[in-house]
């Protein structure tokens, strides 16, 4: 069986496993060029999100993954994320915000991963 990946959210992490143990984010999106080509999630995947202590939280699997622009998030991608009021103006602001701390040069074209996933089991 395959190593099961430890990770956790680039920001406000436990107030997002929150909303991830409440049923209410069902969705993730991270930086395209983060990933080693090897490493970029797919259908299936299980993974281990940790609260900011190293903690378990819950065991999770991936039902879809999608890679395209930033500018082709819809609204129902941005419902999924969970946070803020759910819509696709939040969904924006805190992205273009986050990911502008990591990548100076992100923009509207660049390339995303968006994990939609279920929650398989609390730890």
């Amino acid at each position: 069986m395959n190593k099961v990946e430890k990770w956790s959210f680039a920001t406000k992490n436990d107030e997002l496993i929150d909303l991830v143990l409440k049923g209410e984010k069902t969705a993730t999106t991270s930086l395209y060029s983060e990933y080693n080509k090897e490493d970029i999630p797919k259908i299936g995947d299980k993974s281990i999100i940790i609260y900011s202590d190293g903690k378990d939280a819950c065991l999770i699997e991936n039902k879809n993954v999608l890679i395209t622009e930033f500018k082709n998030i819809t609204s129902e991608i941005a419902f999924l994320e969970g946070e803020g009021d759910k819509s696709l103006n939040y969904y924006q602001k805190e992205h273009q915000e986050l990911f502008k701390q990591i990548n100076k040069n992100f923009n509207e074209n660049t390339k995303v991963v968006v994990e939609i996933f279920k929650v398989i089991k609390k730890l």
